[in-house]
């Protein structure tokens, strides 16, 4: 459909120009387009804490997103690799040489990996199937993410180089944005009566355990560097704000307060002291770092120009 909207307008630009022409009037220079929205997502700490990867479109003129990395130390951006797809659901390797990431450049969303400096790219996955939202295992071996190829999300994983692929648990809900754990679990979301709540189970699927209980939707968790706690995002308050709970005690942490901003994907800087989202806040959707009380929320990127 925007495909057609803008051959019309191309169209109907070309026909006032002839038709200037032929009363002998002079076609004034068009405007110059408006620069494109930049839009930055899904950051999430490298293992030693020094750089940010994420997802970007409008930046550098990209229509899509493409992956980018930030430095920690100096603000500084530069994009990793840019593909014909969208990218999304970024992911170290424990050691950092490598990120995991879904991409539709294949037509379908599939799990890739490329090291950490945008080379060697490689589908892992390659199905007809959506697969999804790979998270890297402690081991640096497996890599976990979720799959509509058994016909409903589901939770897999397999081996970093895509061999010896298992479902994770029985298949008997919908689960999906799996997130694995320091000791070696799977914190994720589950579909149950009519909304998403926050889960968590061992690698072979046992000990399945609700993290959460809400009517509203938990989604997005990311676990704590020391295993404690889980952040997440929730729309419990009309709009998406970021809690953090308590394994031990269930006990509840709001980390944001924005009714007109969506505050959205939590990540842990590997320390523990700091938590990396996005936001729409100021109607620019950016990347945002606070401390794990929601204190000190600093703007990282696409800020207002000076």
């Amino acid at each position: 459909m925007e495909y057609f909207r803008i051959l019309a307008v191309a169209w109907l630009a070309v026909a006032s120009a002839v038709f200037a022409a032929e009363k002998g009037e002079v076609t004034p220079e068009p405007a110059k387009a408006p620069p494109a929205k930049i839009v930055d997502a899904r950051a999430v700490y490298s293992p030693d804490g020094s750089r940010i990867a994420f997802v970007s479109r409008g930046r550098d003129g990209n229509v899509k997103n493409d992956v980018y990395v930030l430095d920690v130390a100096s603000g500084s951006i530069r994009r990793l690799a840019r593909t014909d797809g969208y990218e999304k659901k970024l992911s170290w390797s424990p050691d950092g040489s490598k990120i995991a990431f879904m991409s539709d450049l294949q037509g379908n969303w599939d799990v890739f990996v490329m090291d950490s400096d945008g080379t060697n790219l490689s589908n892992l996955t390659q199905h007809p199937a959506n697969d999804r939202e790979p998270s890297w295992f402690p081991d640096g071996r497996t890599i976990a993410f979720d799959s509509d190829r058994a016909g409903r999300s589901q939770i897999f994983s397999m081996v970093a180089d895509g061999s010896d692929l298992r479902r994770i648990g029985e298949g008997l809900t919908e689960d999906s944005i799996p997130r694995t754990t320091p000791d070696a679990r799977v914190v994720f979301c589950s579909l149950v009566e009519g909304n998403r709540d926050v889960f968590l189970m061992n690698l072979d699927g046992s000990r399945r355990t609700r993290v959460t209980t809400h009517s509203a939707n938990d989604f997005a968790p990311a676990i704590s560097p020391d295993g404690k706690q889980v952040a997440f995002m929730t729309d419990r308050d009309g709009n998406w704000e970021i809690y953090v709970i308590s394994l031990a005690d269930s006990s509840l942490r709001r980390l944001t307060r924005n009714a007109t901003a969506q505050d959205l994907f939590p990540s842990w800087s590997p320390d523990g002291k700091k938590i990396v989202f996005e936001s729409d806040r100021d109607g620019r959707h950016g990347l945002f770092v606070m401390n794990t009380d929601g204190s000190e929320q600093t703007r990282l990127t696409n800020r207002r120009p000076d």
